[in-house]
């Protein structure tokens, strides 16, 4: 909460997410959803077929608007790659080992090897069996992709109306009124209380996951309902001018330390 208006009979305080974090915010979010569905969201077919004894594959990928087709000749073998990231965890992919190297069925790994062992042990019996003409695997990655990239786009476009909304506390000593006005997305609601409803102001203190102290105003009314900001913050120095100057506005006693 900030002063946009200290003149006279009139004090306006204005309760706004700061922009700044919430565009950063937004467009981040948006953008690791996008990234996360460009990169991640692949179709991966492994296609085998025998039209002698020898068999002969190829993998096609489709992923970032492109198709890819590589010749891997020859299967030799089949196996499942593993990579553990700094907390451990673990992800698999297929791999297929020819006359003319290595070739992972799809670029990325993921969770889940058993799946990933299905698809290793078909592959190892197709090599096996000279009366299996044909084998196709096929390993869509799309769905997941969609689904965690679609949660970060819309947490990131879940910021977008913070850059819209703000919350007006308009004090004016010649109409003895508080008058609340919230706006979002160009749309006002006003709200009037008398100013002798208002018992008090404090600035409230909590502290967040990290245990950092965080602050809010809040102003209290005879009533007991409590208006001001929702969320805490860091930025003591801003609401404890806040708390200062309402209290001198409407000669309330400032509040306790």
């Amino acid at each position: 909460m900030r002063i946009i208006q200290n003149k006279g009979s009139t004090l306006v305080l204005r309760d706004q997410f700061p922009r700044a974090i919430a565009l950063l915010f937004g467009v981040s979010f948006c953008g690791a959803g996008t990234l996360v569905i460009a990169f991640l969201a692949q179709v991966a077919v492994l296609d085998c077929y025998r039209e002698t004894d020898v068999p002969t594959c190829e993998i096609r990928r489709q992923f970032l608007g492109r198709n890819e087709t590589i010749a891997i000749g020859t299967p030799q073998r089949a196996l499942v790659e593993e990579s553990t990231d700094s907390e451990g965890d673990s992800t698999y992919r297929v791999a297929v080992e020819s006359d003319r190297g290595t070739y992972p069925i799809t670029t990325i790994h993921s969770s889940g090897s058993a799946g990933k062992r299905q698809h290793r042990d078909q592959i190892e019996r197709f090599i096996a069996d000279s009366s299996q003409t044909s084998l196709v695997i096929a390993i869509d990655n799309r769905w997941w992709a969609y689904l965690f990239g679609g949660v970060f786009s819309l947490v990131g476009l879940a910021f977008i109306p913070t850059l819209f909304r703000h919350t007006d506390y308009c004090f004016d000593r010649s109409y003895r009124h508080l008058c609340v006005e919230r706006t979002v997305l160009g749309r006002t609601q006003k709200q009037t209380y008398p100013l002798a409803a208002v018992q008090s102001i404090a600035l409230e203190e909590s502290t967040d996951s990290d245990g950092d102290r965080v602050y809010r105003v809040s102003i209290l009314l005879n009533s007991g309902e409590r208006l001001g900001s929702k969320a805490y913050d860091s930025n003591q120095a801003a609401k404890t001018k806040a708390v200062k100057a309402i209290t001198s506005f409407l000669g309330l006693l400032p509040p306790s330390s």
